[in-house]
């Protein structure tokens, strides 16, 4: 998780500084659905991997909900964001992962930020500095992330070209990774 698309949105949440006096965030881990997966009655499934010796439940995704504030309270946003707990091919834009807050509220039993008043709060992905956190060490990540999820040789051939083609003009310590 730590790289790709939730390394650009960690980025984006630490430049908000720029804009903000106080910005804070919450992240922590999701069990949902697989929207492929019913049972018998039709109800989704939630499948997930365990890890490790004491079979750790590995979260399917993981959120990330910013509360963004200039002095004093004033002039509040906030976005939340849910992303899935694996690689992730294509390079979206961060918007395509913002969800509603009231949304990780619900899917994680929790209820985030609850002395602000939300209604009373801009929608800080519509906000310019949601640009923030774009960069070419995030597309550097999310390569190989394809190489290590390539699931043919093929796969892990066509992914090996791309991530080297995008080493050029890279450190060395780099390229050798």
């Amino acid at each position: 998780m730590n790289g790709g698309d939730w390394y650009r949105l960690e980025g984006m949440a630490r430049n908000l500084l720029i804009d903000y006096d106080d910005v804070f965030v919450v992240s922590g881990p999701l069990w949902l659905p697989d929207p492929t997966l019913h049972d018998a009655d039709g109800n989704p499934i939630v499948a997930y991997s365990v890890i490790g010796e004491n079979q750790v439940a590995a979260p399917t995704h993981m959120f990330k909900a910013i509360l963004a504030e200039t002095a004093g309270g004033e002039n509040r946003a906030v976005a939340a964001y849910v992303m899935p707990n694996r690689p992730i091919d294509a390079q979206l834009p961060l918007a395509a992962y913002q969800v509603p807050l009231e949304e990780v509220d619900r899917r994680g039993g929790i209820q985030l930020f609850p002395a602000v008043d939300r209604t009373e709060m801009a929608d800080l992905g519509s906000l310019p500095s949601a640009l923030y956190g774009s960069n070419d060490r995030a597309e550097q990540w999310r390569r190989f992330g394809q190489l290590k999820t390539a699931a043919s040789q093929k796969q892990l051939d066509a992914s090996w070209v791309a991530a080297q083609a995008g080493l050029e003009g890279e450190p060395t310590w780099v390229a050798e990774m």
